[in-house]
């Protein structure tokens, strides 16, 4: 028997029951995004390695 790959929810030993109900699951929480604009060369300055300016919006911020 081949070992499984992926993801699998939790069942039984036998596999005949499971210890979730079935699909669909839903999730529920909490997300707070700040976003801003700055002068790029002040985030620059302070952008830890290997992090670099989006070359496409240097001065966009987002936090989340």
């Amino acid at each position: 028997m081949t070992e499984p790959k992926g993801f699998f929810y939790p069942r039984s030993q036998s596999g005949q029951s499971s210890l979730l109900p079935p699909p669909p699951w839903h999730y529920a929480g909490d997300l707070l995004t700040v976003e801003y604009r700055t002068d790029p060369k002040l985030i620059a300055d302070i952008l830890p390695a290997p992090l670099t300016l989006a070359a496409e919006d240097p001065g966009a911020v987002a936090l989340i």
